[in-house]
């Protein structure tokens, strides 16, 4: 069952998803959780986006701890982190498996395989290993 537990949060089909902040919106997939205000998740499973104003597009089992952060399609990406208290603003993962960025503001990853940004701002990774 999908739930919509927040004011203007919206959830549209998937199944066991919810919405939990202030205006966040889910579209479709499955078991996401939507947790910070004006976040979106669109299609995928098993996404989950902490921080306000960012998003997650398909995929599968993705992590967005930024704030004004974007990730794209892809497995096992992760910008940010619970555990560091880092939240990676204005940041963007665009596809590929196991990339991630961390400590670092305005970084771009573009795809591939197992790509890291750590602590180191205004940082690109185009693709690759």
């Amino acid at each position: 069952m999908n739930q919509a537990q927040a004011p203007s949060s919206v959830v549209v089909g998937g199944y066991a998803s919810c919405a939990r902040a202030s205006s966040s919106f889910i579209g479709g997939g499955q078991t996401h959780n939507a947790c910070g205000d004006c976040s979106i998740i669109v299609g995928g499973r098993g996404h989950t986006v902490y921080s306000e104003h960012s998003t997650i597009v398909g995929g599968w089992n993705q992590q967005n701890y930024g704030i004004a952060a974007f990730i794209g399609t892809g497995c096992a990406n992760r910008i940010g982190s619970s555990a560091t208290g880092d939240n990676s603003t204005n940041s963007a993962i665009v596809g590929g498996y196991t990339n991630c960025i961390s400590g670092s503001q305005y970084s771009f990853i573009g795809g591939g395989y197992d790509n890291h940004i750590e602590i180191s701002s205004y940082s690109s990774i185009v693709g690759g290993r």
